[in-house]
């Protein structure tokens, strides 16, 4: 409607909008979580996260909530790596609620598409495209992905990270028949 009516560039960067920057910080994020289009459940996080993707296993729900944030109060980019973010993945049963989400920090990286996940006895195995940083802004280099395997046990609380790969990749996938299982 905006270009069909003579509008140019971005309607969020048009002159017309108006905001106050303090009342756009949240102090959280309500994200909803849906199965097959219905809502289930609900997990909070800091800030307005990109969640790009996330893993399941035939038990768990994974998320990875990493440092590329939405930051409504600089609306000349509002979407962007935040240092002071951290990373983390939650582990929620399939069938979960936030109350059931564990947390676990591992180092800041961003994750667009991950390979897999799955459970070895008690540890859950993530295999994930990880870049080191990740910038929003076009005339920002990135560093590519590279394939990394995290595993988080379960019982201890452990958390290990390490590249299986040397070779860069994007829009890593395996067959839908293993999806949440061994690979």
């Amino acid at each position: 409607v905006w270009a069909m009516t003579g509008g140019t560039g971005l309607v969020a960067q048009a002159a017309w909008p108006k905001a106050d920057p303090a009342l756009l910080v949240d102090d959280s994020v309500t994200l909803p979580i849906q199965i097959n289009g219905k809502r289930r459940a609900e997990i909070t996080v800091p800030k307005g996260t990109m969640m790009h993707d996330f893993m399941i296993t035939r038990d768990h729900a994974i998320f990875m909530d990493l440092p590329i944030v939405f930051d409504l109060s600089n609306l000349e980019s509002p979407i962007g790596w935040d240092d002071t973010y951290g990373a983390r993945i939650g582990i929620m049963p399939r069938m979960g609620t936030n109350a059931d989400i564990r947390w676990f920090e591992i180092d800041p990286c961003y994750v667009f598409h991950p390979l897999n996940a799955y459970v070895d006895d008690n540890v859950v195995v993530c295999d994930v495209g990880r870049h080191a940083t990740m910038s929003m802004e076009p005339e920002v280099w990135t560093p590519p992905a590279f394939l990394h395997r995290w595993t988080f046990d379960l019982a201890s609380g452990a958390v290990s990270e390490e590249r299986i790969d040397e070779r860069t990749h994007a829009f890593s996938r395996v067959d839908d028949r293993v999806v949440g299982l061994p690979h």
